[in-house]
């Protein structure tokens, strides 16, 4: 299958943006896996996720350097000093910026947090499917206050085995984006925290894919953000946003049309020479 992968990091509105390293006091957290469990609208015109200590310390909102124009992206701890996010999305820590929190840019309860490596797939190749390895590894300097139990599972074999041998994966993404491709000056939709239940179309041992044309589906500012599962009462991370693709050819909304996300148990080996 030949496809044209769009990456999906996009452009913010950064001017007169104060960022604070405040936290309010948030309610207690019921598990971010009940949250997953609740049937949701989509990213793409999306529902927001409900803010609790555990949510509004896993994901991270990427803000970095692209031809000089600043550029969201998603990012989820894996441990407590570690975020996995797109390879596309990093290009140096210079111009990394790492803000926590459901709807960070329009708050102060965002927390910044405080790069020191950037780790990127160095197979990544942005030209390519198969062989596109769309991975990196934020190293920070602090430790973000969660539990190891608190942090997504990489695919164990069990994991790994339901996902070759399943004809479809149903999965939630998580990310940052927009809820259109679709130009509107007058509102920005991305930087907030949303989730979408999501089903595989088409999957193999280094990519899967998603046919968005329902309305649902990830969208620009969606890169690097999570596919997780729960299997057997676990939360797995078994996948990261990668780009979107054409399915139709009907250019109305690039964002309703399919998304191609890393299969993470092809990369479980490189991210734990990182992590360790």
């Amino acid at each position: 299958m030949q496809i044209t992968v769009k990456i999906l990091k996009t452009a913010a509105a950064l001017v007169g943006l104060v960022f604070l390293n405040a936290c309010a006091e948030k309610p207690a957290d019921r598990g971010f896996t009940n949250q997953l469990a609740t049937p949701v609208e989509q990213i793409v015109g999306g529902t927001e996720v409900t803010s609790s200590k555990l949510v509004d310390s896993l994901f991270v909102l990427l803000i970095s350097d692209n031809n000089g124009a600043p550029q969201v992206c998603t990012g989820m701890f894996i441990t407590k000093k570690h975020i996995l996010t797109a390879a596309h999305c990093v290009n140096d820590l210079e111009s990394l910026s790492l803000i926590t929190g459901v709807n960070p840019l329009a708050s102060e309860d965002g927390l910044m947090l405080t790069p020191v490596q950037i780790d990127r797939h160095e197979h990544y190749n942005e030209k390519s499917v198969m062989d596109r390895n769309d991975l990196a590894i934020i190293t920070i300097a602090e430790e973000v206050q969660l539990a190891k139990k608190d942090f997504p599972q990489l695919p164990d074999e069990n994991m790994i085995q339901k996902i070759e041998t399943a004809d479809n994966i149903e999965f939630m993404a998580v990310g940052y984006g927009k809820t259109t491709s679709i130009v509107n000056p007058e509102e920005r939709t991305e930087g907030v925290l949303r989730a979408v239940r999501l089903q595989t179309t088409s999957k193999n041992s280094a990519v899967f894919m998603v046919n968005q044309t329902n309305g649902k589906g990830v969208c620009y500012g969606d890169s690097g953000g999570p596919a997780l599962k729960i299997y057997n009462e676990n939360l797995y991370l078994i996948g990261i946003a990668s780009g979107i693709y054409d399915v139709d050819n009907v250019k109305v909304d690039e964002c309703k049309q399919g998304s191609l996300y890393m299969n993470i148990a092809s990369h479980i080996a490189w991210i734990r020479t990182i992590i360790k």
